[in-house]
Formats: structure tokens, C-alpha cells, sequence
């Protein structure tokens, strides 16, 4: 039977995360999602384990953000120890062991993500939770080579997700994830140093600056229609033929020049 549970939320606590292992459980074979992988018999401790399950962490962090936001409010699970039908379980290991394992191929500052052991059928099942992925956010890749008879995977390689899958990143995906680079809803603050100097000038970006340039416009009509002082008030770009221009073509010089105005 296909995945039956609301995704309409993020799941976060035991409960909704008992929910979600329950849910793999009971579904089809074929119900894995861009939002949901799930694996069966695999040991923690295995190098080759550690960066297949990086290799989804870094698939599930470079979804697209409008795409990732249709499920579980963006997140993503990977559920290990438990498959439609069956549920063998995981050995646990050290979280701390966990991390140290994983952090090679995905580097101090790759994606956000925790993982949490839960009970079911009595046996343990890891789930990991990938945090949304955000606009302004880069790429991330593989930060360690891993090769064997099966497997050839070079640090800086990029992964993206597809319906239950996780695979090499192809032309389109790249461009992609340039975008949502370039969609940044963050603003960046620039730390200037002169050269010679110690002291450091900080430099932040407006904020609405569509909205301040209107108040902005607004305020210097109102000051150039402004009478006796109109026409001394006009900035030099700004001709006027002489004190009798009609209003409505001075009005007119005036809206061209604030269109213009840098």
C-alpha cells in the first residue's frame, strides 16, 4: 500500500518519528520520495556505510527550496534499520562516533542535520533528519574521495535527490543550485579594512530599498513642486525653459527625472 501519513508538517518529535517509521513499514516498495529514503541491514561502523548515508544527507540538502517545502515543511528523513515489511534494526553506536564518521564527507560546515534512534518492533531504527534547504545556501559536495571495486566518488562531486534515489549531479542541477545561491534572502555585510589602517569600516546592505527609494522619490517631488523656491530647488540636469513653463510639462520633467535618478 503507498505511504500513508500527513506530510504536511515536519515530523520532530519521537512520536511523529515513531509515526514515520511505522509509515515505512506498512507502504510499497516504490513509495521512497525526494523527501523520504529508507535501508535495510546496514552497519554504522562500515566506512562504505558512513558516506552512502552522506551521500543521501548531501542529496536530500540540495533540493530545490520550493520543491523541498511541498513535504514536511522541507525536511528530509533517511530512516535506517527498517524497509516496507520488515524492520531488522541497526546496531547503535556513539552519536559522537556517528558524527566523527560522517563529518569527513561532509565537512564542518556542510549540511544540517541530527539523527535520533528509535524503538520499533524492538529493534533500533536511526533516523536522520536534513534540514531544509535554504535560499542563499551553496552547493554542497562530497568533501572526501571514496573508492572501491564498486564505487568512485571525488571530493567536490555534487549529489542531488530524485524520487527515491540519489544521484551525480547533471548540467541542469548545477544551474539550479547556482539559482537558489543567487535567490539569497540574506543579506551580506561587507568588513572593510583601508589599507594602512587598523581600523575596519562595516558596510550593510539596505534593507527595502524598492520601498526607501520611493519614500525617497516622493519626498523630492513634493520639494520641487514646492513654491517660491521651485525652480532654485531643481537639480541641474533638471531644464526648465523658463519661469513660465506650464505645470504640467514642469510635473512631467520632474517624474522623468526621479525614473532616472540613481
Amino acid at each position: 500500500m503507498p505511504l500513508v501519513i500527513d506530510s504536511s508538517r515536519a515530523f520532530r518529535s519521537p512520536k511523529e518519528l515513531a509515526d514515520l517509521i511505522q509509515a515505512v513499514l506498512t507502504a510499497s516498495p516504490n513509495d521512497e520520495a525526494t523527501w523520504l529514503e529508507w535501508k535495510n541491514g546496514l552497519v554504522l561502523t562500515d566506512k562504505e556505510v558512513r558516506v552512502h548515508i552522506a551521500r543521501h544527507i548531501l542529496g536530500m540538502a540540495n533540493r530545490a527550496v520550493e520543491e523541498a517545502a511541498r513535504h514536511a515543511e522541507g525536511c528530509g528523513y533517511i530512516v535506517i534499520g527498517a524497509e516496507p515489511g520488515h524492520c531488522g534494526g541497526v546496531t547503535e553506536i556513539d552519536p559522537a562516533d556517528l558524527d566523527a564518521g560522517l563529518r569527513p564527507y561532509l565537512g564542518s560546515d556542510g549540511p544540517r542535520w541530527s539523527a535520533q534512534y528509535l524503538k520499533s518492533q524492538g529493534n533500533s531504527v536511526l533516523v536522520f533528519t536534513v534540514e531544509p534547504p535554504r535560499r542563499g545556501d551553496r552547493a554542497f559536495t562530497l568533501q572526501k574521495a571514496y573508492h572501491n571495486n564498486q564505487t568512485n566518488y571525488h571530493a567536490g562531486m555534487t549529489f542531488v535527490r530524485r524520487q527515491g534515489r540519489t544521484i551525480p549531479a547533471e548540467p541542469g542541477d548545477i544551474r539550479a543550485l547556482e539559482d537558489r545561491f543567487l535567490a539569497s534572502d540574506h543579506p551580506v555585510t561587507l568588513h572593510v579594512r583601508p589599507a594602512g589602517t587598523d581600523d575596519s569600516i562595516t558596510i550593510r546592505p539596505l534593507a527595502n530599498l524598492q520601498q526607501r527609494f520611493g519614500e525617497w522619490a516622493a519626498r523630492r517631488r513634493t520639494e520641487l513642486l514646492r513654491e517660491p523656491t521651485r525652480a532654485n530647488q531643481v537639480p541641474s540636469r533638471l531644464v526648465i525653459a523658463s519661469e513660465e513653463t506650464p505645470d504640467e510639462q514642469y510635473e512631467a520633467e520632474i517624474d522623468q527625472y526621479l525614473q532616472t535618478a540613481p
